[in-house]
Formats: structure tokens, sequence, C-alpha cells
């Protein structure tokens, strides 16, 4: 938002002094996770809350709810809950051992283990998968209240029905829609359904070379089909498909190359007949670092509606948030600091706008971990409620194990008056809130440029061409 006030002098040359209002997004640290250390007992990397989050946040009211990878009391991750304030963070499940079985190497427990993706949630109950463990070794299907009791293990993998789950479930009425990256009767993952209450599991569909292999990302369900996206497949870059509910109908919207952009690790968001996503690497003009791209659901009008390159991000590795017509995501590398970014554009692909930049982590040598006030690394995507983006970060923080973010984008800087004063032959501007640089431009449409070195008060002298002022908040 952009707001001009004008004051003309006359004197020798005329001046005019505007003032630019920028809405700048404020970020806060929400919740740091701890540092991990070897347990004595298991020998694993513990702590009392959990470490490296891969999962997307759920939100519910002013509650957030997400899984760890790691950590926990036993080191295999953890269920968690923490309020859009950061205060009373809650540790709803701790995922438990697993054992050797037999001659198979396979690791195995009740519960599973390693949680690495998002939760589902719905009539007070969260559901979610495990990459490991449970009674077959590959990953889980579980269910467990929000205030974290009646945890149950609803489905075990084996290797035949699919293995090691990355993509958070979908719900559609009583049933749950997921996906495997291994296993299966190809070996190259699954889709799968079961019921909220773990009956009537079913491998409905497994995947095949060359039409696409490993679905990492969440799945869109609308009107009996089913919208995803494969990372590899095709001719190597990874595919968006569509496929009825009961696994008929299989269809490849289309094969990604590098062109497009390729490997999209991430789901689908849906908004009418037009589908959104992100690749990790690839797109136009040669850039290596990754899209955002839009397609309809009959497989046409596809769209680069934006490539990135290093100063913007790289590696969008999860979905998109899709709010009114404007879409959040989150970058996994780069950006003007180099930790990843959170970003903004508009579904048509104009307005992109990086709104945040995370440092990069440093050694701690006290702790020895690497850390930062921030966080880095978001390979997570980002929710959006009342003004405010919520989302996570796998490394840095205080405690290096991750951090939990918020980015409040409703707030608008209350109005900083530039006061105007002329003594003898000069102007004298001054301002209040040191938040605020001085620009000066020769028209007034600009470029204006920083004046590095004008604090207030500052005196400009009138003499030769006119200028025009203005503030902007930031350097």
């Amino acid at each position: 938002m952009k707001t001009f006030l004008k004051t003309t002098i006359l004197m020798t040359v005329l001046f005019t002094v505007g003032l630019v209002l920028k809405a700048q997004p404020v970020f806060t640290n929400l919740y740091n996770f701890s540092l991990l250390k070897a347990s004595i007992t298991t020998g694993n990397n513990t702590n009392s809350d959990g470490a490296r989050l891969y999962s997307t946040l759920v939100l519910s009211g002013k509650t957030l709810y997400g899984t760890a990878l790691l950590g926990g009391n036993f080191g295999y991750g953890t269920v968690f809950a923490i309020n859009t304030d950061g205060s009373g963070f809650t540790n709803l499940h701790n995922f438990t051992v697993t054992q050797q079985q037999g001659t198979s190497g396979h690791y195995t427990n009740y519960d599973g283990a390693n949680p690495q993706t998002g939760l589902a949630l719905t009539n007070g109950i969260l559901y979610g998968t495990t990459t490991a463990g449970g009674a077959g070794g590959y990953g889980t299907v579980f269910a467990v209240n929000t205030d974290g009791t009646g945890f149950t293990n609803l489905y075990s993998f084996q290797y035949a029905s699919g293995a090691t789950p990355y993509g958070a479930l979908t719900i559609s009425g009583n049933l749950l829609y997921g996906t495997t990256t291994l296993g299966g009767s190809n070996g190259l993952g699954t889709l799968f359904k079961l019921g909220t209450d773990g009956s009537n599991a079913t491998n409905f569909y497994n995947f095949s070379s060359p039409l696409g292999e490993q679905a990492y990302g969440t799945l869109v369900v609308s009107g009996g089909v089913i919208y995803g996206t494969t990372a590899i497949g095709g001719v190597g870059g990874g595919t968006v498909f569509s496929v009825n509910t009961d696994g008929t109908g299989f269809t490849n919207l289309i094969t990604l190359s590098t062109y497009h952009g390729a490997n999209p690790y991430g789901g689908l968001v849906l908004s009418g007949n037009t589908l959104f996503g992100t690749t990790e690497v690839g797109g136009t003009n040669g850039n290596p670092y990754g899209t955002i791209f839009s397609i309809n659901t009959d497989g046409s009008a596809f769209t680069t509606l934006h490539t990135f390159n290093h100063n913007d991000g790289a590696e969008p590795f999860d979905g998109l948030f899709l709010s009114g017509n404007t879409l959040y995501g989150t970058t996994y590398e780069a950006g003007l600091i180099g930790g990843g970014t959170v970003f903004k554009i508009n579904t048509d692909g104009n307005s992109f706008s990086n709104l945040y930049n995370f440092t990069i982590p440093q050694y701690n040598s006290t702790i020895q971990a690497s850390t930062n006030s921030d966080g880095a690394e978001p390979k997570t995507g980002v929710v959006f409620s009342g003004g405010t983006l919520y989302g996570s970060t796998l490394v840095g923080g205080l405690g290096g194990s991750g951090s939990i973010f918020a980015l409040s984008l409703a707030s608008t800087p209350a109005p900083i008056p530039l006061n105007i004063a002329v003594n003898g032959g000069a102007a004298v501007l001054s301002w209040s809130n040191p938040a605020f640089s001085l620009y000066s431009a020769q028209v007034v449409g600009g470029p204006y440029t920083n004046i590095l070195s004008a604090t207030s008060p500052y005196t400009n002298f009138i003499t030769g061409t006119q200028h025009y002022f203005r503030l902007q908040a930031g350097p």
C-alpha cells in the first residue's frame, strides 16, 4: 500500500516531498525445537519435543498441529500441538523404539516411526502416516485425538501393499486417501485408501514405469477423481496425473521436462478447474531452481507461472496454500540470505513477492549445533489464517533442530509524517521513525535511490535541478 503526502516549496526550484508506506511482513519465531542429544539408554538422538520438520502444519482454531521426523523421548519422532501465539507446546505422542525383526532386517513396532508428513484433521481426530516401523516395518497409518489420547495404529504397510508413505493423507467423507513412494506390485509406489476407522484398506493403483513413480505429494480428491504428482517418471521429470477413486481411468495429464520444471515432490491445490503446484528443479531460461505451474484438470493449458532464480529462492519442495487469488509457499534454499524463503504469487502468475528470507545457521560451539534466530531450510508449506502465515523449518532455530514461525501480512505501518522546514537556501527534512529511510529521484515516478547517509534531520540545499523525496520502510 502506498500513500503520498505532497508539500510544495517555491524557492529557486520546486520540491515535491512524498511519503511511501509499505506494509512489511512481521516475522515471529514461535517455537525453537530443542537440541538432540544421544540417549544413554537407546543410543538414539532424543529430546523432549522433536526435531526436523518435513510436515506442513494443520491449523484448527488457534492451535497448530504437526509431526517431527526425529527426536522425542525415543528418537523416532513426535506428534505435537502448539498455540498460534507460540504458547502451550504439547508433545501429543512419542513414536516408540523399533526392533529388528528376524533376519529380514526390517525394524518393527506397534505405532510406527519417523513421520515425514503432515496431518489431516476431522472431528477432533488427527490422521497421519509414518515412513517406517509398524508390524511390517514399512510404515503405518495412525490416528490420535487432538488432546493426545486414543493413539491407534490403523494400518501397517507390507511391501506388497505399498511402502514408505511420505504425502499427507486426504480425507473425503469417511475415507483416507494417500500415497506410498515404494512397494506395490511394481515396487514403484501406490495409491491407497482406507476408512477413518482403519477398515477396508485397499491398494487401488500401482505405479509403473514409464507412467510415473514415487508419489510424494498430498492428493486432491474432487468429484470422484484424484489428482496428484509423481516425482519421477515419464521422460524422467515426473508427472501430473488423474485417476478415479476406484483406480480406473488413470491419465497422465502432463509428463514434465526440465523446461516445464521437474521433480514435483509437493502436492497440488485445486481452484475451479485449475490445478496449481511446484517443481523442485528446472524451469525456463535454463534456471535450475524450480517452478510454480498451473494446469487444467483435463490436462490442457499447462503454464509456468514463475521460474525461480537464486535471489527469490530455490527448490520449492512442498505444495502451495491457496487463499483467494493468491498462492503462498516456501523454498528450501537460496533467497537473498541463503536459508530459504517464504513467497506469494497471484494465480495468474503476476505479482510474485519474496515475503521473507531465512538466515543461514552458524555453528554454535557451546551446544555443538548450527543455530540461528529464525530457522532455515523450510521443506514444508505454509497455512494462512487471519492475515498470518504459519510454517516450520527443517534446521536452525536456537536449538538447531528447527523452528515454528508466524509471518503476519496484515499490519500496515501507521503514517509517518515527513516534515519540511525552510532554512535560508535549504530544505530541512525530518521524520520520527528511524525504521524509514529517505529516498530521492529526479522525476516523481522514479526510480528512487536510497540516500544512504540521510538521517533525520536531513538538510538539502536548494541548488541545481528539482528533486522528489519520499520515505520508505526498511533500507
